[in-house]
């Protein structure tokens, strides 16, 4: 009889302990829920600014005045409707791609990549811009290297925000491109393309003439740059690679004094008197 009431008590005290834990993980719960709905109301009371977070160092307050003017203002309520509405009005701005919104401590904090124009368009009396992947952008007066194109027409001025697909256009980028690389990592206090003035694609793919170099680059000077064929076209051609002629162009700038300017009437990349360039086999 002894034993049955020590086995109660045993059970007893066991489920008092359980009852105990239960207890202990519910207020613990519950005073996570309350600190929850404490921290949500304390930010729905809070404004905080909008951040741009890693912002390129080519963005400025020109850029950065058009985002603000697109969400409606620099200031904003602290919680995820606000995050969620200034997210889905950046989606539109054509500047931006790839955009996350998301509430900080301190305010509400912008992820995107950031369009950077390589190539500036004539078209009548206005302009805009083009980025590497062929995105549209409107004209604004950015501290950018920009490249005027040439010998690529259009009917009609197209708008900001779509993508353009012509094939000398895109060449011409493809190159621009290559060279806005190599200026971020070889020249970045100085970007050689801040010397160039403009691409000719008059002789895309030798439409005109194909003994003639297909690109042609202008130097502010007036110095002409001849590139030759498009890029990965140089075999074809006869040419010297694309990375010997962008290692030529660069060594020549730098052994200059980081410029391109006032040395020579004309710099030829696409062939060396010491070298004979060989052709891509064909597969």
């Amino acid at each position: 009889m002894a034993r049955t009431r020590k086995q109660s008590f045993g059970r007893f005290i066991t489920v008092v302990k359980i009852l105990a834990v239960f207890g202990l993980c519910g207020l613990v719960i519950g005073v996570f829920i309350f600190a929850e709905g404490h921290i949500r109301q304390a930010y729905a009371e809070q404004n905080g600014p909008l951040i741009f977070d890693d912002l390129p160092n080519w963005v400025d307050q020109t850029l950065l005045s058009k985002a603000y003017n697109v969400v409606g203002g620099t200031d904003f309520t602290l919680n995820e409707h606000a995050a969620q509405t200034i997210g889905e009005e950046l989606v539109s701005m054509e500047w931006l791609d790839h955009v996350q919104v998301h509430v900080g401590l301190n305010g509400i904090h912008v992820q995107a990549k950031w369009r950077k124009p390589l190539l500036v368009i004539k078209h009548g009396t206005s302009q805009f811009y083009v980025d590497a992947e062929g995105m549209v952008l409107d004209s604004l007066p950015l501290n950018l290297p920009l490249v005027k194109l040439e010998g690529v027409r259009f009917n009609t001025k197209p708008r900001s925000g779509i993508h353009l697909t012509d094939p000398d256009l895109l060449a011409a980028l493809e190159l621009i491109a290559l060279m806005d690389q190599m200026d971020r990592k070889i020249t970045p206090n100085k970007p050689l393309l801040g010397e160039i003035a403009s691409i000719d694609m008059t002789n895309y793919q030798g439409r005109r003439r194909q003994q003639k170099p297909h690109i042609m680059l202008s130097v502010k000077d007036g110095t002409q740059l001849v590139w030759g064929a498009e890029i990965g076209q140089w075999g074809k051609n006869m040419e010297l690679s694309d990375e010997k002629k962008l290692a030529r162009l660069y060594t020549y700038y730098q052994e200059c004094g980081s410029t391109l300017m006032g040395g020579s009437k004309s710099i030829n990349l696409r062939d060396s008197l010491y070298e004979v360039p060989k052709p891509i086999q064909e597969h």
